[in-house]
């Protein structure tokens, strides 16, 4: 094996075993929730004060000149779709607490939201066996919008983004599945522990880093480049029936299954053209391609 393979399975072992340790103990939230923008201020849910056991909750709308949405959110789902609306739409699930309503940032062109202010006190007990908040978050876009820049980071949570044009998409999670359906999306930067991703719809570039995650994706187009680093991890992907393809594969135990017709040079699994560039390094994982 080459040396900056193994170089590479060392460093995502030390972020799989800190990751967790953060998701198990309960010893990072505060610091998830710290902005790197010291200076931007954050407001708060404008919703009706609610006493405890009394549900409230309200919809938000925005510029519909919005370009780029960031998202920093703790436990829930986040449900990012296109829809028949004129603005951007944004709404949480109702909380009975003050505190633990989201903050969030709006200018013309941007979207910041964030799941509570880093003073509400936000906790995981130890080994996880409690949560104090969970709560999901839906935004939905103009079915005509195209984004520049998605960007959400979670600890656990379920990400589902249907029906979006959008060019560049960072995913940053500890664990929690995420879906992409009838999407069409430029570049897609994925770093997780242990999250899978499902995708469906176009796209141009995959870069997925994670410590034990699969990606199944069904393509409309044939991507020009898939790349995955990994300790125990599979890709399963579909390319239309006239794709060529490239395969390079860096790692210990690992097999290729494919429904097109390949030859082996120099190492490589070359189909037709070789155009789309798929390159695999990781201690255990297999890629199957399937011929839509």
């Amino acid at each position: 094996m080459k040396t900056n393979a193994i170089v590479r399975i060392v460093i995502l072992s030390i972020v799989f075993i800190v990751l967790l340790g953060i998701l198990l103990a309960g010893i990072g939230l505060k610091g998830f929730l710290e902005r790197k923008d010291t200076n931007v201020r954050w407001e708060a849910s404008h919703s009706p004060s609610a006493s405890d056991g009394e549900q409230m909750s309200e919809m938000y709308t925005t510029s519909s000149q919005i370009r780029e949405i960031e998202i920093q959110w703790v436990l829930g789902t986040i449900t990012i779709e296109a829809g028949d609306v004129d603005q951007v739409v944004y709404q949480e699930t109702p909380v009975s607490d003050s505190r633990y309503r989201m903050v969030t940032k709006a200018s013309p062109d941007e979207l910041k939201i964030q799941y509570c202010s880093e003073n509400a006190g936000l906790s995981f007990s130890m080994f996880g066996t409690e949560i104090n908040v969970v709560k999901d978050l839906t935004i939905t876009v103009p079915k005509d919008m195209t984004l520049e820049s998605l960007e959400i980071e979670a600890a656990s949570a379920e990400v589902i983004i249907r029906g979006l044009t959008i060019d560049e998409v960072s995913l940053d999670t500890a664990s929690g599945k995420c879906e992409l359906e009838g999407c069409r999306i430029g570049e897609l930067d994925v770093d997780t522990a242990s999250g899978d991703i499902r995708f469906n719809g176009s796209l141009n570039v995959l870069d997925f880093d994670a410590a034990s995650a699969e990606f199944k994706g069904c393509f409309d187009n044939t991507p020009r480049r898939i790349k995955m680093d990994s300790l125990s991890g599979d890709i399963d992907i579909t390319l239309p029936s006239d794709a060529g393809f490239t395969v390079s594969m860096d790692a210990m135990s690992s097999g290729i299954t494919s429904d097109f017709e390949t030859v082996i040079r120099n190492g490589d699994y070359i189909c037709g053209n070789g155009y789309c560039q798929i390159e695999y390094n990781g201690m255990s994982g297999d890629i199957t391609i399937r011929k839509g």
